[in-house]
């Protein structure tokens, strides 16, 4: 008997843990992890209706209505460090730059929203890439290979030191509303 109280005690204070924890109309939805079976380089995979009804909080029905108004798209950021040297002219000292340059890639994707037999959408099919807007950022500071004054570049010198590409998918309710813009789905 004061086993099964203790399992009872246990239970009721872990839902009551969750429920103190869980405060949904005063927080914004939690990124989720980008699902594996999404290609991020082709834009080809599925995103369940779970998903996007988490994200916008929305019931079944909620879901049926504003299904087909959503759009899609995969931003991939490249990130890239260098460094180089400059040789002064004048007193033929060597200095050494640089710089991190970033291109951000917003890639729009072809999506089909999939059914069961009910014609109930059950969630949505990436049917590939369908148009791509390439953004570069020059970095702040000298621009990559660059020098200043009466420096001149040193063959050789520009070297890669580290690159970092991060992808997100973001989702939109393309309802008219001026207000719905782009939101991370996935991180």
């Amino acid at each position: 008997m004061k086993n099964k109280l203790k399992i009872g005690y246990l239970a009721l204070a872990f839902t009551l843990t969750l429920a103190s924890c869980s405060d949904a109309e005063n927080e914004s939805p939690a990124l989720m992890a980008i699902p594996a079976g999404i290609d991020l380089e082709t834009g080809v995979g599925f995103i369940g209706k779970g998903d996007v009804q988490l994200h916008y909080g929305w019931s079944n029905q909620q879901m049926q209505a504003n299904a087909d108004l959503l759009e899609f798209r995969i931003v991939e950021k490249n990130d890239s460090s260098y460094t180089w040297d400059c040789l002064n002219a004048k007193n033929e000292k060597l200095q050494s730059f640089g710089n991190t340059t970033s291109q951000t890639s917003r890639n729009n994707v072809v999506v089909v929203s999939r059914s069961n037999k009910n014609n109930i959408i059950t969630g949505f099919r990436l049917d590939g890439i369908g148009s791509v807007a390439v953004l570069p950022n020059a970095g702040a500071g000298q621009p990559v290979g660059t020098c200043t004054g009466n420096s001149s570049f040193v063959e050789g010198s520009l070297a890669l030191v580290s690159t970092s590409v991060n992808y997100r998918v973001e989702v939109k309710l393309n309802n008219g509303d001026p207000l719905s813009g782009w939101e991370i789905l996935y991180e």
